[in-house]
């Protein structure tokens, strides 16, 4: 790393003093970690809450005509980018869902291409 950068990884109850690092990288109050004692992971997590809500939201009205994601990437803005991605529609093991959305976003000109571009872009 460039000794001009510095990384921090956040924990519960730490501390990152952004505008004393801007000053001072070196000032070594402008990281507080937490006490040693502090608790950093969960003995169990509550899966079922979301899980719940993520099934229940897979037969949403939404979800079922292809206009509605149109729709979202129009409505999300995010244009004028060589960027293409693919998005397929999996199961659980990532194998393409039967019957499954499969489609081409190209953030240049926000279209959906049936094929990749052939010109020059990354491409997710």
């Amino acid at each position: 790393l460039e000794p001009s950068i510095t990384t921090w990884t956040p924990k519960p109850g730490a501390v990152l003093d952004l505008a004393r690092i801007l000053k001072d990288p070196a000032d070594s109050k402008a990281i507080i970690n937490p006490p040693p004692s502090t608790k950093l992971y969960k003995d169990s997590w509550e899966f079922d809450l979301y899980l719940a809500e993520i099934n229940s939201a897979i037969d949403s009205q939404i979800f079922q005509h292809k206009e509605w994601i149109i729709f979202y990437y129009n409505w999300a803005g995010f244009r004028e980018y060589n960027l293409v991605i693919r998005m397929i529609e999996t199961d659980d093991n990532f194998d393409p869902w039967p019957g499954g959305y499969d489609y081409y976003v190209d953030f240049l000109d926000l279209s959906f291409p049936h094929e990749r571009p052939a010109r020059e872009h990354s491409y997710e």
